[in-house]
Order: C-alpha cells, then structure tokens, then sequence
C-alpha cells in the first residue's frame, strides 16, 4: 500500500522548472499587494484605516500579529524579491521558496482581507509545494499542486451546491444585470440587456459542469487539452472583464495547469528510503489534509448556518468567485460610557465594508482603545446579499475593560431586501 501510494505522489519534474520560473514572477506584484494591506491601521497614507483586521482567530480572540518596524520590513521584502528573481532565473534552492512562503504568512496573517484573496493563498501554496522540489528527481511537488488546483474547483462546486442562490441563479445575476461584476464596455451590455432568470441558471448549471469537468479532466491524458481549453476561456473572461488585479487569479490558474502535463521520462517506481525520505511523506499528508480540512470546516465548525455566511466568512481556503454578491447596507455603533448615557459613532474606512466576524471584533477593540472607559459597544452590521435579502450581524460587548469579558455575535436572516432605487446603498460594492 506505501508503495502504491508512493509511487502515485512521487512525480517526475515535468515543466515544474517553468511553474517555478513563473511563481517567481508572479510573486512579485502579489508581494506589492500584500504590503500594502500588511500596513493596514499603521497610521500613514494611502494605507487602509483606521485598524487592521488580524486573519486568525480563536472564538472571539483575534491574534495580533505585529508590524515589524519599518526598516525591517524594507529588508524582508527586499529579500523576497531577490528570492523572487533567483526563481525567475531558475534557481531552484529549498530555502528561497520556504523563505518566501514564510514571508506570506506572516504578513497575511496581518490582515484579513490579504488572507481571503484566493489568489494569494494558491502562490504560498505553490512555494509550499514547491519546496518539496529535488530537482532532476521525483519529488511530490507536482502531485500537490495538481491538488491544489483540483481542491479550488472541488469546492468550489461543494460551496454552490450548497448554497441554493448559486444554482437557482440568483447569485450569477446579482453579479451581471447592472454590470457589477465587470468592467466596461462589459458594464454598458449588461445594463442594456436585462437577461432572463431561465438564463442565469442556465448559465450556473454550465458553470458547475465546467468546473467539475476540468477538476477531473486536468488528470487524464485524453481529457487533459479539453480542460485546459475549457480553464483557459474560463479565467480568460475573468482576466478580461473583471476588475484588473483579478487577472493574477487567472494567471495563478493557468500555472497549476503546466503541473499536470508530464516530462519525457518515465518516472522508476522505487521505494528506496533515500528517495521517499519519511518527513518528506508526512509533510505531504500534511499539506494534502489541509486542502480537505480547511475548505470544509464551515460545514462542521458551530456558528451561523451556511445560508446565512458571508462572503468573506468562507475564506480564506475556499474559492467563492461568483458565488454570492454582498455588500454593507448600513452599520450603526455606540457606546455606553461610565455614566449611562450612550454616544453614538460614524463609521469611517473599513469599517463601511465590515461583513465578518474579525471585522467586527476589531471595530469593537478600537472603539475600546478610543473610549477606555465603555461599559458597553454594541455594533448593528445590515448585510445585503445578492440584492435580495439582508443578513443582520449584531455584536454586543458589556463591561469589555473587564478579564473574561467577550464579544457576543449573532446573525439572523433580516428579511428581503428590494433593490429599488429608494432602497440602493449610494456606497459602491467594494471592500478596501
């Protein structure tokens, strides 16, 4: 069983030089990226305010993750470049590509919006994966990404299966009938032409049948030019019609896709323990437990129902492009100081974007840090998704200046949502 398990996760290199080459390039603007939103709340301009929203959290604890100072920080992404143009020129050392997955982390784990992008998530995957590189030899490094590639379409038809809106093409023509989701001229043909509903779902099954078909295909000779084929007009009309940093999505993509197709030499099945090192194997099982875990645990972790999550509730780790539209309808905050009377707040920054709750719990600390004295916050986050329901998010702190005090959060379904002119939101659909 070892060796036939072995002997399938152990591949030639294939055109995994090239992949690499490319991660290497790729990884510079998305470094760009996530600096920027790694200096979230630092005060300075054009920098996100006025807080950060830290990415991981146990219960209602947010874990900070500092801001090293600024020096350092120019020195860390200085070497991430350089270790970006190694790869390019086709240097292939272990460390540049731990370094440079590591430098992701941490500073994702910053911010949470950098941490939801997809994208940026699936170019520390590929470092990770290709970290497990010996080249010239059979390594697990192509094995995994192949995975990687086949888990963001596999759930991505588990999250629309399960979300009704999604295949009864509600979400799909939220995103297009007044041109949301694109960009001009696409913009102007949508507003024009008000399709039918029988067409959205039309087009949602098809795009559940595509997705499925290329996660599968992508693994077998016969089917494999097709799925390419069929990936690249896929994330070709994204690259094309949606808002431009998305095309490093698309380009992500189409990198996973060079994992699959093989070398010209035949890989020798051998299970010498030199070339299946054991923590070799047990990183692997790591790696490839988590592509399953992690996408999965919003169907298993307590919380709100599925129906009733946020966008950016089911990242990071799980793809949702096209799977609902949402944006802030209206966000109310007050305080109640030390002697009863309650002062109400306006928002300012991200906080007019808040859907989560990370997003909420740091709203409630900075309230705290402005107004040390509270006795109680309360925060009332209207929620619209996909212009026909609100999701109200309602976060209620008493005494948080106390130990052992916690934020409380409930979400509840708010009714329908007609969207109307008198009831459109002035503010655009957008997240900073």
């Amino acid at each position: 069983m070892q060796g036939k398990f072995t002997d399938w996760l152990y591949l030639d290199e294939g055109l995994i030089p090239i992949l690499s080459r490319l991660v290497g390039l790729i990884s510079l603007p998305i470094a760009a990226v996530v600096w920027f939103f790694a200096h979230s709340g630092c005060g300075l301009e054009p920098y996100p305010q006025p807080f950060n929203v830290p990415a991981w959290r146990f219960g209602t604890y947010l874990v900070p993750v500092p801001l090293p100072p600024e020096p350092l920080n120019l020195v860390v992404f200085g070497l991430f470049a350089l270790a970006a143009v190694a790869l390019i020129a086709g240097k292939a050392y272990r460390p540049l590509y731990i370094y440079m997955a590591a430098v992701l982390a941490y500073y994702c784990s910053r911010d949470f919006f950098v941490c939801m992008l997809h994208w940026i998530l699936l170019d520390f995957l590929f470092l990770v994966a290709l970290a497990f590189r010996t080249p010239g030899r059979p390594s697990p490094a192509r094995r995994l990404i192949q995975l990687t590639i086949c888990s963001c379409y596999i759930f991505a038809v588990i999250q629309k299966i399960f979300y009704p809106d999604f295949w009864l093409g509600l979400s799909l023509e939220a995103n297009f009938y007044d041109g949301f989701a694109v960009t001009s001229p696409f913009k102007a043909f949508f507003i024009q032409h008000q399709l039918p509903m029988s067409f959205w779902q039309a087009s949602s099954i098809l795009l559940l049948v595509l997705e499925t078909f290329v996660a599968i295909a992508l693994f077998f000779k016969q089917t494999r030019i097709a799925a390419c084929i069929l990936g690249i007009f896929l994330h070709g009309g994204i690259l094309m019609m949606m808002d431009p940093i998305l095309s490093l999505f698309s380009l992500e993509m189409w990198l996973g896709y060079l994992a699959f197709f093989p070398g010209k030499t035949k890989v020798e099945n051998t299970t010498d323990g030199t070339a299946r090192p054991p923590l070799q194997m047990a990183f692997s099982l790591v790696y490839i437990a988590t592509l399953i875990i992690m996408p999965m645990r919003i169907y298993f972790l307590g919380g709100p129902p599925p129906e009733l999550l946020t966008l950016f509730e089911r990242t990071p780790w799980t793809f949702g492009m096209f799977l609902m539209r949402q944006k802030q309808e209206q966000i109310e905050m007050a305080f109640e100081d030390e002697k009863g009377q309650r002062h109400s707040l306006e928002a300012t920054g991200r906080m007019k974007t808040a859907s989560n709750d990370n997003e909420l719990i740091s709203i409630a600390q900075y309230i705290l840090k402005n107004n040390p004295g509270a006795k109680e916050i309360s925060i009332n986050d209207s929620i619209i998704v996909n212009e026909r329901r609100r999701v109200l998010r309602t976060l209620v702190w008493r005494n948080p200046g106390q130990a052992g005090s916690d934020p409380q959060i409930s979400v509840t379904n708010a009714g329908e949502y007609c969207r109307g002119a008198a009831n459109r939101n002035p503010e655009p659909d957008h997240h900073p």
